[in-house]
């Protein structure tokens, strides 16, 4: 089932914190696309998880500001870098819950 930011939503969310949630779960669906599911899951039960999905959203803030400006091109490499880190992690934890979800 494709997602729709609509749907989601967890106990005691209010606006501000569902405000928050999206501004790096779309990022991450479209990072993602095969994984829609076991990201959701994650995001739900997993506050490591969810911890880096908010590293890896300011991190990709950072990255379209200096893209996007004229700023230290060693700076902008940094953050490239840490964005490539941050996405391994993510992948790190999706392919081990895929793996334990195909156990079960």
């Amino acid at each position: 089932m494709p997602y729709h930011k609509d749907i989601i939503t967890t106990p005691g969310d209010d606006a501000p914190n569902q405000s928050q949630k999206y501004r790096y779960l779309e990022r991450l669906l479209e990072t993602f696309p095969t994984d829609q599911a076991v990201v959701l899951r994650l995001i739900e039960s997993d506050a490591t998880f969810r911890e880096i999905c908010e590293e890896y959203a300011a991190c990709n803030e950072a990255v379209e500001r200096l893209v996007h400006g004229s700023f230290d091109a060693d700076m902008r490499k940094e953050y490239l870098a840490l964005q490539l880190e941050l996405e391994g992690e993510l992948l790190r934890h999706i392919l081990e819950h895929r793996s334990k979800g195909s156990n079960r």
